[in-house]
């Protein structure tokens, strides 16, 4: 399962960037290698719930604010 991302910049390494995602609380960014990074979605663990049009799910690193575990927009969860 993957989540759709927007890259908005560059991390403190080379291979680093900061991506963004809407999640049902804002837009939160992470960290991540930029091979983890495939057509604009990033991979995340099988939702672990799902509550109307929400999901939630796992994420490979945690966000700037400190989250593991975020729920987001059905609509922006990518199979694969």
């Amino acid at each position: 399962m993957r989540v759709k991302v927007q890259q908005i910049g560059s991390g403190v390494r080379p291979h680093d960037i900061v991506v963004e995602l809407n999640t049902v609380n804002g837009p939160q960014r992470l960290v991540v290698d930029d091979s983890a990074v495939e057509g604009n979605s990033l991979s995340v663990g099988y939702p672990l719930r799902r509550d109307d049009l929400f999901a939630y799910v796992a994420l490979p690193k945690a966000t700037i604010s400190g989250s593991f575990r975020v729920w987001v927009r059905e609509q922006d969860l990518v199979p694969g």
